[in-house]
């Protein structure tokens, strides 16, 4: 798509919110297939075990918010939460602009 969609909503959110925008410690180490086509358990599947965190310590007992553009089953949100789990302390909540009925 030549851009991230995600990315433009949080720094959007960001400069409304005066909340930092923090774009180096989550981020993807494998790449991915496109999801559109996907069934749930495939979505899963494509992104399990895909998100890696640098700077653990930074998010230790912290509250963040991941942003993702289009939540459709929730398979890409899921598995950033379980990479972020292994943080100690960390309050993970979610926020979209759109999602998808199944």
């Amino acid at each position: 798509r030549g851009f991230n969609q995600s990315e433009k909503i949080a720094l959007g959110f960001s400069e409304v919110t005066d909340i930092p925008l923090n774009t180096k410690v989550l981020f993807r180490h494998k790449a991915g297939e496109s999801q559109t086509k996907k069934s749930r358990y495939f979505r899963y599947l494509n992104v399990k075990d895909v998100f890696t965190i640098r700077n653990k310590e930074s998010l230790m007992n912290k509250k963040i918010l991941l942003i993702d553009d289009v939540i459709t089953t929730g398979s890409t949100i899921e598995a950033c939460v379980e990479c972020l789990k292994q943080i100690k302390g960390i309050e993970v909540y979610a926020a979209s602009i759109a999602f998808a009925r199944n």
